[in-house]
């Protein structure tokens, strides 16, 4: 017994030695002053990480959600300075759900969102705003998204939506433009549409399009209205052949696109027509996991930088996206950057404005909708929101696939204003 009782002493003594090593390497305890507390701000994201428009929308949610995390955890927050001068850091608390592009289950999400305090949101794209437009209005909600609509309830004020790019009419209009300007036959391309049917898109379209298209000199044949998960559009694609489409433009996301793009190999119309994808929702380098050969030759709208483009904030997502394990930086991916870069900034501008303890949600509005030459690190060109418009990036480029890459073939321009009542 007594053997037993000198053995447990040297142990007990190597287990607190132990103890005491494991402490020493631990990181230390964060710190904060006697009663002070971490500042937060609550911020609901709504994302598209399931749903019918996945294939776009799961990559510009990560794009958001990464970007935001990083400022949280790496930067250690939102740095900025209170109205008296002192320094201080606010952390977002980010409360974010998988609206699955689903009316239903946005608005729910909005109002969960809304009862736990948040003083901004993001919501995935022009749909989601859309039905929830009444609501964030009252409330004074401000709300970034990614496609905007051009109609009278978006334009209308107050306002609380901001998009993050221009609408479903103006995109169509500046591919019928662009095709107009590179048409070198002497008679007038005849264009027809294969268009994603939502109640925004036919809100929309119908007399608008088809009056934009007659000013250009183009010969219009109309819309063909694909569904959100189409499956076939063999007879869409014999109406343009019959027809004598020299040009389909496309308003669909990558998976309908490559649908269209499958039939019309399978049809031997591949080779009939030009195509131009002008939802830029749908022109990323996910479609060349589809066949990069079935994309050869497409154009399209670009509104960020491609993943091959030497500039900081390319460089910068893709430090973000392997840090939080994405994977594949894409042309979607650093649009969704570009609205946390955006969504971060105006939370700053209006906190060193008003100061945290006086921080309102038409506080964030305005300094969403005041940006002045707001840097994203050449993800778009500089950010300055036009309040009669408000977009935080207007400017679009074209794209062309060749050799199975995307590429740049021109200049930004600013994408037609298109607002209809």
């Amino acid at each position: 017994m007594a053997k037993a009782k000198a053995m447990v002493v040297p142990l007990v003594t190597m287990f607190l030695v132990m103890l005491l090593l494991v402490a020493s390497c631990a990181p230390a305890a964060k710190t904060t002053a006697p009663g002070a507390t971490e500042k937060t701000v609550k911020v609901g994201l709504s994302l598209g990480l399931t749903g019918p428009l996945a294939s776009a929308t799961v990559v510009v949610s990560y794009g958001v959600l990464n970007y935001l995390k990083y400022v949280n955890e790496e930067l250690g927050g939102i740095q900025y300075k209170e109205p008296g001068g002192e320094a201080a850091t606010v952390k977002m608390e980010l409360l974010w759900e998988d609206a699955q592009y689903n009316a239903a289950k946005q608005v729910s999400i909005y109002k969960r969102h809304k009862a736990a305090g948040v003083k901004m949101m993001y919501m995935v794209a022009g749909s989601m705003p859309e039905v929830t437009l009444e609501l964030l209005t009252a409330d004074h909600m401000p709300v970034v998204y990614n496609l905007v609509s051009a109609r009278g309830p978006f334009l209308k004020r107050p306002q609380y939506a901001i998009a993050e790019e221009g609408s479903y009419t103006g995109m169509t209009v500046s591919g019928i433009r662009w095709i107009k300007q590179n048409w070198k036959e002497s008679r007038p391309p005849k264009i027809v549409q294969f268009t994603v049917d939502t109640p925004a898109g036919r809100a929309e379209y119908p007399g608008t399009v088809p009056q934009y298209a007659a000013e250009a000199g183009v010969e219009w044949l109309g819309f063909e209205w694909i569904p959100i998960t189409a499956t076939d559009t063999s007879i869409e694609l014999g109406r343009a052949k019959a027809n004598g489409a020299d040009w389909i433009l496309i308003n669909h996301v990558a998976s309908v696109t490559t649908v269209i793009t499958k039939d019309a190999v399978r049809l031997g119309l591949r080779d009939k027509f030009n195509y131009f994808v002008v939802l830029a929702y749908a022109f990323d380098e996910t479609l060349l996991k589809f066949g990069a050969e079935l994309f050869e030759g497409f154009y399209g709208h670009m509104t960020s930088a491609l993943p091959t483009e030497d500039v900081p904030g390319v460089a910068l997502a893709k430090r973000i996206a392997q840090k939080y394990g994405y994977g594949d930086v894409t042309t979607l991916y650093l649009k969704g950057q570009t609205v946390g870069v955006a969504m971060a900034a105006g939370l700053k501008a209006a906190l060193e404005k008003v100061g945290y303890a006086k921080l309102t949600t038409d506080d964030i509005n305005n300094a969403l909708h005041s940006f002045v030459k707001l840097d994203t690190g050449g993800l778009c060109p500089p950010i300055t929101v036009d309040p009669n418009y408000p977009l935080l990036n207007p400017y679009m480029r074209i794209g062309k696939v060749e050799g199975g890459k995307f590429k740049a073939i021109g200049d930004w321009f600013e994408l037609p204003r298109v607002e209809l009542k």
